[in-house]
């Protein structure tokens, strides 16, 4: 019984995330959760500069065979982590 009751809650807490997310993109409002993501400046709808250009060269060199390893580790030499996002400046 508690197991149906847990399912039908997450189901319902699913379903109003995901309304609030559409009436935010018909609003043309940035995504209100989460870290900001990687590229963007904070509220996720201005372009950062350094980080879309690095997210760019990342692309380029994958989609010309490079392998995501080696963006990770030039990345780690260089003091860069996406994940910085969530905590301060991605760039050290």
């Amino acid at each position: 019984m508690h197991a149906a009751v847990a399912r039908h809650e997450i189901q319902q807490k699913s379903q109003r995330q995901q309304a609030k997310y559409r009436e935010l993109a018909r609003e043309g409002k940035p995504f209100a959760g989460g870290p900001r993501p990687f590229g963007y400046r904070s509220g996720g709808m201005e372009v950062e500069p350094v980080e879309a250009k690095m997210t760019r060269e990342a692309t380029q060199r994958v989609i010309g065979g490079g392998s995501l390893m080696s963006i990770i580790r030039d990345w780690s030499s260089a003091g860069v982590s996406p994940l910085a996002a969530v905590s301060g400046p991605t760039l050290r």
